[in-house]
C-alpha cells in the first residue's frame, strides 16, 4: 500500500492512499502542485481500491451509485470529526475523475469552510497583484479564457477552482486543464503544442461525440505548462471584480451587467451545490439523522466568507452565447473585464 500527500491552503491536508500505481499518478498529476511529506494532521483520508476497512464502523455510511458506464462503492466516516475517512472502489473508465470531482473536491470544500476559506467553482486571472474572477458552469468558456490570457502572458491561479479567504485573497488552485476537440478551432496555436498522440485523441474524442449524439464527451487532461511552456501561476492575488458568468439562448455576449453581492453570492453557491449534488446524495441519510451536524450549517459559513471577501468587490453578470468559436467568445470577455 503507497500513499500521497497534498496539503491546499490553509492547511487542509488531503491523503490518498491505494496499492495501484495508476491511482496515485493520476491524483499526483492533479494535485502535484500542492504535493507534502506525509503527515499525522490528515483532514481528509481517502483510500482507492477494495479495502472494506471502514464499512463495518458504527458511523460508516455506504452508497452505491452508477454513472453512464460507471459503477461504484463508497464509503464515509467522521463526517463531522476533523479527520474523515473515505474508502472508494469503483469499475469504468471515469472512476478517478468521478471520484475527484464529485467526492473528494466537494469535501475538501467542506473542510476548508472549517479554515474560513471557500472554495469558488471558476476561473481566476491576475493583472499585477489583482485578480478577476470568472464563475460559471461547465462550456461558459473559463477554460479557453484560462488559456488565451496565460498565452498572453497574464498569470493565471486555476480554469476550474480557486480558494478564496475571507479577507478577499484569491489563492491558487493549479490543476490540469480539461480540454476538448474544439480547441483546434478556439486557440489553433494552443493546439499545435499538444503532442500528437493528444491531438489525435482528442480528434477521436469529436467523432465518438458525434456518434453517442452527445452522450459520450470526454475531456482530455493536460497540464497547463504543457499548452503554455512559459505560463506563470500567481499563489496569491487580491480579488479586484468578479464576473458571473450565465449561459443564455441569444447569439451576443450581453453585459457586463452590474448585479449585487447578495446575486455574486448565490451564484456562487449555486454553482457549488451543483458540484456536490454527488456527495449531497450519498450522505443525506447521515445530515438528515443528525440535525446538530455541521453539515447543515456549511452554507450559511460559506455565505459568510464570501460576503466577507467581496464586500468591496465590483460583481458583474455576464451572459454567455453557444457558439462556435469559443476563442472569440474569450477574447470578448477578456475585453469586457480589462484583460485585453
Amino acid at each position: 500500500m503507497s500513499e500521497l500527500c497534498y496539503e491546499f491552503p490553509p492547511g487542509v491536508v488531503l491523503r490518498i492512499v491505494s496499492r495501484h500505481s495508476h491511482v496515485l499518478a493520476y491524483f499526483d498529476a492533479e494535485y502535484g502542485a500542492f504535493r507534502t511529506a506525509g503527515t499525522a494532521d490528515v483532514q481528509l483520508n481517502v483510500h482507492v481500491g477494495r479495502q472494506g476497512n471502514i464499512a463495518h464502523s458504527p458511523d460508516a455510511i455506504v452508497h452505491r451509485r452508477r454513472h453512464k458506464l460507471t459503477s461504484w462503492t463508497i464509503t464515509f466516516t467522521d463526517l463531522d470529526s476533523e479527520r474523515t475517512g473515505v474508502e472508494f472502489d469503483g469499475h469504468g473508465v471515469m472512476t478517478l475523475p468521478y471520484l475527484q470531482s464529485f467526492y473528494i473536491e466537494p469535501l475538501l470544500r467542506l473542510k476548508l469552510l472549517l479554515r474560513d476559506h471557500a472554495l469558488v467553482h471558476g476561473a481566476s486571472v491576475c493583472k499585477g497583484s489583482q485578480s478577476r474572477l470568472f464563475v460559471g458552469g461547465s462550456r461558459v468558456g473559463k477554460t479557453t479564457l484560462t488559456l488565451s490570457q496565460a498565452e498572453r502572458g497574464n498569470a493565471v491561479q486555476g480554469d476550474n477552482y480557486v480558494i478564496l479567504s475571507p479577507t478577499g485573497t484569491s489563492i491558487a488552485f493549479p490543476r490540469r486543464l480539461r480540454i476538448y476537440p474544439d480547441l483546434r478551432r478556439s486557440l489553433p496555436t494552443v493546439h499545435r503544442r499538444l503532442p500528437l498522440t493528444t491531438r489525435t485523441r482528442l480528434k477521436s474524442y469529436a467523432i465518438l461525440n458525434w456518434l453517442s449524439r452527445g452522450y459520450a464527451n470526454p475531456a482530455t487532461r493536460v497540464p497547463l505548462a504543457q499548452l503554455v511552456p512559459d505560463c506563470k501561476v500567481t499563489p496569491e492575488a487580491v480579488v479586484e471584480s468578479v464576473f458571473v458568468l450565465r449561459p443564455h439562448a441569444g447569439k451576443d455576449l450581453v453585459g457586463p451587467t452590474s448585479i449585487s453581492l447578495d446575486q455574486t453570492v448565490t451564484e456562487i453557491q449555486s454553482h457549488a451545490s451543483k458540484e456536490a449534488a454527488w456527495l449531497t446524495e450519498a450522505i443525506a441519510p447521515y445530515v438528515s439523522d443528525h440535525p446538530e451536524s455541521s453539515l447543515n450549517s456549511a452554507r450559511v459559513a460559506e455565505a459568510s466568507i464570501l460576503n466577507r471577501a467581496l464586500s468591496h468587490v465590483s460583481t458583474f453578470e455576464i451572459l454567455v452565447p453557444r457558439v462556435d468559436d469559443v476563442g472569440e467568445l474569450a477574447r470578448d470577455m477578456s475585453r469586457i473585464a480589462g484583460l485585453a
